[in-house]
């Protein structure tokens, strides 16, 4: 049996503990109800500051990200690509590999496309000799981010003053996802003139805010049509895009060939210009087709890089860049048509301009007509 004593040292250390875990649990409510004050000060304090826009703005400052190695060949590639992955518009990641005896330099070499480049060094530290300076090539670049993939559904109703369709739009590019609905109509005008009308609208950074088309097509003798017409894009509350376009197409048999060029004025860099061509063999109808189509130029509405990628998204490049791309239709069941796209397109960077980087993109489109 327990002494008198015994059981009082036991009620004693029952009462400190109790003591004890009450202070640990009241401070950690007091700084909870603290933290939740301050919180509540610093969201409206801030509730119109735009961050996203901030840290996109062409005019923040450039920065250097400084990451260290040393034997880290396990956690290495994931470790930088998790920096390069920080939303902001301008900086760069340095990665000093400081005496690593395993193979952090050779997977940083295989996984970012590292080369060795002549850089003029201005040491203001005392340290060992630098062995050498590597730096990322192009190829680098399409390895870490994903080719872009785009998926569209669409309902299409033939009426007596044209043809009307809504559209829903869903891509990927870039490991971000977005989708955008459309509505486009085909309204005829006389026999020999019809117009195209669009209005598209996506809350996410892949897709334009607002997009809007108007375009007028004329009809003319030996299976000639010609048109002409306007695009409008508008990104956000600084970035918009007036872009003016036609088309020349030609049937021969059962081809059309068409031409379409893009000019997009801006009052900073000029006027920027680029061309699409395609030619289109038909079999049973008009429904059923396969395409060949090349592009030389930069569209505009597909040069908006994410910030994911480190790049602005929030500006417009004026980017060379040439496209190829091949499109095949087949109508099923009455009503119903798939339409299956391969493109690939060589792009300058934005970041390193006269480097160039292979951009593939597969489109899946369904329509049904009602």
């Amino acid at each position: 049996m327990p002494t008198t004593a015994g059981k009082i040292l036991y009620e004693v250390a029952n009462l400190l503990v109790l003591i004890y875990s009450t202070g640990i649990a009241s401070s950690y409510l007091f700084l909870a109800f603290v933290s939740m004050v301050e919180m509540r000060k610093y969201i409206h304090k801030n509730q119109f500051v735009d961050y996203n826009y901030i840290l996109s703005s062409p005019f923040a400052p450039g920065i250097s990200l400084i990451a260290p190695a040393y034997n880290e060949s396990l956690t290495i590639i994931d470790n930088v690509k998790s920096l390069l992955s920080i939303m902001y518009n301008n900086f760069e990641v340095i990665v000093i590999n400081d005496g690593s005896k395993d193979d952090t330099l050779e997977k940083m070499i295989i996984a970012f496309n590292l080369v060795r480049v002549n850089y003029d060094l201005r040491a203001s530290l005392s340290t060992k000799p630098v062995r050498g300076v590597y730096k990322s090539g192009a190829e680098f670049f399409s390895r870490v981010f994903d080719p872009s993939y785009y998926l569209t559904a669409q309902l299409s109703r033939r009426n007596s003053w044209g043809s009307s369709h809504i559209r829903y739009n869903y891509a990927k590019r870039f490991n971000t996802y977005g989708s955008q609905f459309e509505a486009d109509l085909y309204p005829i005008i006389s026999k020999s003139i019809y117009a195209y009308l669009n209005y598209g609208y996506s809350e996410s950074v892949l897709f334009p805010r607002d997009r809007i088309g108007a375009e007028l097509f004329f009809k003319l003798p030996k299976s000639l049509e010609i048109s002409g017409g306007v695009r409008y894009m508008g990104f956000d509350r600084d970035t918009r895009i007036l872009m003016y376009t036609g088309s020349l197409g030609c049937y021969v048999g059962d081809y059309r060939i068409s031409i379409r060029p893009f000019m997009t004025p801006d009052h900073e860099t000029g006027t920027s210009a680029s061309a699409t061509m395609s030619t289109r063999r038909y079999f049973i109808d008009a429904e059923n087709y396969v395409e060949l189509n090349a592009g030389l130029g930069f569209s505009p509405d597909l040069r908006r890089m994410q910030n994911g990628t480190g790049l602005s998204e929030n500006e417009i490049y004026l980017l060379k860049s040439q496209r190829i791309g091949l499109v095949w239709q087949k109508a099923f069941w009455t009503t119903w048509a798939i339409n299956l796209s391969v493109d690939v397109a060589r792009q300058e960077l934005v970041f390193d301009q006269d480097e160039y980087v292979i951009i593939t993109s597969s489109f899946v489109s369904l329509r049904k007509k009602i």
